[in-house]
């Protein structure tokens, strides 16, 4: 069916919406425009059906069987009463009618068969705003005492959210005004010739619209099916790799990574070790094992998160810092170093100082640093621009052993920068610096360290 109409009526096939000419294929009687009022009355008490008797009245409302389609709701409503506010209630008169007029709502029925029962109503703004009007001039011409009570529908069959307790003469009044309104709406009730065409056509646009709707669906699932598997993700390098591949010389030291090499250290609960980790290691120029060293000032050692201030005249010993201008020094981190030398020594600052001096542990430091370990003999290599052989330290880089001891001048053992710098690599000139480095590719330069001075 639908490959043969498809072309005919590709809104219908295609994309699910009913043509209007196949909705109006049987024409569909209007409802009534006119009262049609049935009464209930075994008592006898209303001999003219116009004139309704003072009472306890229930008012209700039914949309009928089509009563999910506009086109064919039509609507009853009912009103009953009873003989008085106590058990056992009596059914004493009761009426039921049509909604007339082509507007077919539950709403407006309901409000339409309170009108009915005190002659015509209405609310402002509201759809229904003719019969509210119309019960307001109804009971300020007639001064009729109106109080009307809300009761949840179907309290005989649901359980009601509202928690508003219902009398039960009010439970008694909407139950049978609910069965002459489903009356009165299965009397108003249009019969199967025009229901049929629109019930098949409806019937018909839910399942197009379904099967378009599954069509979708299927699409997006087949789109998210193919992304279900990506590519798998390079894994992040761990904490280990960065240990493995790192260039400096590591110990750990007291919850400590210590270099060898540069003579730095790292907390191993610090937020820059992987930092640390990955960043380049160059080999200290002195060496502290067995007298203090000065520390050259071009020359960084970082411990923990900070660096020593390049206005302080370092020293160091095992690998104490120290100042030998404001005496302070650090040995696992760096407080008074990393600010401003003052150039001004107190007391403890002074006698820490001259303890260093001597290769004695200052009074605030239980053990050395390193204790136990030496210096590696640092390894400095550079490639050159054009990617060719690498570039080593010459052979009288450093002072000998017996430079290093106690009673020389501590001057004396400072190598300059020049005389650290391999045919590839050069440092910037220093006051210290006295020959050219182009003496140093003469195999026969001998180095004499008492000419130089700091």
């Amino acid at each position: 069916m639908a490959s043969e109409q498809v072309s005919t009526l590709p809104c219908l096939w295609l994309r699910g919406l009913l043509p209007a000419d196949m909705c109006m294929s049987s024409p569909i009687p209007p409802p009534v425009q006119h009262d049609v009022v049935t009464l209930f009355d075994p008592f006898g008490v209303t001999p003219d059906a116009l004139e309704w008797p003072p009472g306890l009245y229930g008012t209700d409302a039914s949309g009928g069987k089509w009563g999910s389609y506009p086109e064919l709701r039509r609507c009853g409503c009912g009103v009953a009463s009873m003989t008085g506010f106590s058990s056992p209630f009596t059914l004493q008169w009761a009426a039921r009618f049509p909604l007339p007029g082509t507007h077919q709502s539950v709403p407006r029925a309901e409000l339409y068969a309170i009108y009915m029962l005190v002659s015509r109503h209405a609310a402002l703004k509201s759809v229904n705003n003719d019969l509210w009007k119309s019960i307001f001039a109804h009971v300020d011409a007639t001064n009729i005492t109106l109080q009307i009570y809300w009761v949840p529908g179907h309290l005989d069959t649901k359980v009601p959210q509202s928690r508003v307790r219902v009398e039960d003469v009010f439970f008694a009044l909407n139950f049978c005004a609910d069965k002459f309104a489903d009356a009165a709406a299965l009397e108003a009730q249009l019969d199967m010739n025009p229901v049929s065409s629109v019930l098949f056509n409806s019937s018909l646009v839910k399942k197009i619209q379904r099967r378009l709707t599954r069509i979708l669906v299927s699409h997006l699932e087949k789109h998210k099916y193919d992304k279900r598997f990506p590519l798998q993700k390079e894994a992040k390098p761990t904490f280990q790799h960065f240990v493995q591949a790192t260039s400096h010389n590591l110990q750990v030291c007291e919850g400590r990574y210590v270099c060898m090499d540069c003579h730095a250290s790292v907390g191993k609960s610090s937020v820059n070790i992987i930092n640390w980790l990955k960043s380049p290691c160059h080999a200290a120029p002195f060496d502290d094992s067995l007298v203090p060293a000065r520390v050259p000032g071009w020359y960084r050692i970082q411990r923990g998160n900070n660096m020593p201030h390049s206005s302080h005249d370092l020293m160091s010993m095992r690998g104490v810092l120290f100042c030998m201008s404001c005496g302070f020094y650090g040995a696992k981190k760096f407080v008074r170093l990393s600010r401003l030398c003052d150039g001004h020594c107190s007391t403890s600052s002074e006698l820490a100082r001259d303890k260093l001096m001597s290769g004695k542990l200052p009074a605030n430091l239980r053990s050395w640093p390193r204790l136990g370990c030496k210096t590696m003999q640092p390894q400095m290599v550079q490639h050159d621009a054009g990617g060719g052989a690498l570039g080593t330290l010459p052979d009288n880089a450093f002072p000998s052993e017996a430079l290093c001891q106690r009673d020389q001048d501590l001057s004396s053992s400072v190598p300059t920068r020049d005389s650290l710098a391999g045919p590839y690599e050069k440092f910037p000139e220093t006051m210290a610096q006295h020959a050219p480095i182009s003496q140093f590719d003469d195999p026969d330069f001998d180095l004499d360290f008492d000419d130089f001075s700091v």
